[in-house]
């Protein structure tokens, strides 16, 4: 849970990276790495996997547009959230979030 809140809070800043998550949890960066080699991916894997959870969360709301959700990733552009969506879940953020919307009104119903 602290690894989380330390990527959560490093995101919007773009410092999600092994030195600063590290220092702010107040250890090595060795120690971090030791403590997510468990993960095949590693911090970088972990971080990407938090990334697209908070992605699809931010989406599910229809006032945020995509560039706030992607400064909110640590996406310096539009684009990257774009690519690394479609990348990890199969379609582009607007499907996504279209396809979302057209559910919960269905299921309003």
């Amino acid at each position: 849970a602290r690894l989380y809140d330390q990527i959560v809070s490093a995101l919007p800043k773009r410092e999600a990276k092994l030195t600063t998550i590290a220092s702010n949890m107040a250890m090595s960066e060795r120690t971090l790495q030791r403590k997510v080699s468990a993960c095949n991916d590693g911090l970088r894997g972990i971080i990407n996997r938090v990334r697209m959870y908070l992605a699809k969360e931010y989406l599910k709301d229809s006032s945020m547009n995509l560039l706030a959700v992607s400064l909110l990733l640590g996406y310096s552009e539009q684009s990257a959230l774009q690519l690394a969506f479609k990348r990890f879940y199969g379609d582009s953020p607007g499907k996504w979030r279209k396809n979302y919307e057209e559910k919960e009104n269905r299921e309003k119903c």
